[in-house]
């Protein structure tokens, strides 16, 4: 469980605080520890292979992790996609389970493709899948725990390539546009868009949690999926990359404020040292005219990716 020091799996000191929840998790947050009495729990029926959330004492099956009932859930959305889509799992993930989903984006024609780290960490193998459908290995060749950025790179051409916003304001009211793979009920075939908006930093609530200097606030709803995928300006260019969002419960508690639908960026400035350190190509733009928010989703999802990771 989430405390105000536990830190977050696979996810850096920032995101240890007790008010946020990695955007990567297929995980949900429960009350009470697994095997406590009368605790609320994730609950695994085998002959079924599904896991629900009930209480110890009406659990018929075994009772498992948060981390468990997450791989079960993605091997099963797996497994559904897979059955509804006809593809056949890639040889190199064979003898391997889909333990969880996050998103990418293309940022170079090499094939060099931005994530989160926390989507990649603990991963045997990792995958990139474009929006036509094409899924092949890749190999991690940077990563950044502290500031939660991993670059990928695959043997692919890439399809598109985004271009990154330089420089780019935090004022408030700004148009902003979240794209990438939200799981809500099992795992999407094609990316999706969610229309944000800049939050600023006059805001009393967030500046009491203190949060990392790295983070940019939006009113944005981001779900388990959408970690590592970019956040668009409305002329299309990377504003940053998505990390987390909100825990609306745990905020609602530390501070009495009620805060949904806040979701947390990565901003670009953070990212720019990070690929410089690694030498790694990437285009960076000013501002052109804001575009139609479809017009903006038809630029964007030939470079975004889904981020598949294997166990």
């Amino acid at each position: 469980m989430m405390t105000a020091t536990t830190r977050l799996s696979g996810s850096s000191a920032a995101l240890s605080l007790a008010v946020l929840l990695s955007a990567a998790s297929l995980g949900v947050a429960v009350a009470g520890e697994p095997g406590s009495n009368g605790a609320v729990v994730h609950c695994y029926d085998a002959k079924r292979n599904v896991v629900t959330v009930s209480t110890t004492t009406k659990c018929k099956g075994e009772v498992v992790s948060a981390e468990r009932a997450a791989e079960i859930k993605a091997e099963r959305a797996a497994r559904i996609r897979a059955a509804m889509s006809g593809k056949k799992v890639p040889k190199a993930f064979a003898e391997k389970r889909r333990a969880g989903i996050g998103s990418g984006f293309f940022i170079s024609k090499a094939g060099h493709v931005v994530t989160n780290y926390h989507v990649i960490d603990g991963c045997k193998a990792v995958a990139i899948e474009t929006t036509t459908g094409k899924e092949v290995p890749a190999a991690v060749i940077a990563m950044d725990k502290r500031h939660d950025l991993a670059v990928l790179k695959a043997r692919i051409a890439a399809p598109a390539i985004a271009v990154f916003r330089s420089p780019t304001t935090n004022d408030a009211g700004q148009d902003l546009f979240v794209v990438g793979y939200p799981v809500k009920t099992i795992p999407v075939i094609k990316p999706q868009l969610t229309a944000a908006k800049t939050m600023g930093s006059d805001d009393k609530t967030m500046r009491e949690l203190k949060l990392p200097p790295w983070f940019v606030r939006m009113n944005a709803f981001v779900y388990p999926g959408n970690s590592g995928g970019p956040v668009l300006d409305a002329s299309g260019g990377v504003f940053g990359v998505v990390v987390a969002q909100i825990n609306t419960v745990k905020v609602f508690e530390k501070t009495g404020d009620l805060k949904r639908g806040v979701g947390f960026a990565i901003d670009n400035a953070y990212v720019f040292r990070f690929l410089d350190k690694h030498n790694i190509p990437y285009r960076k733009e000013t501002a052109g005219e804001p575009m139609a928010e479809a017009d903006v989703f038809a630029v964007a999802k030939p470079f975004v990716a889904r981020i598949g990771c294997w166990k």
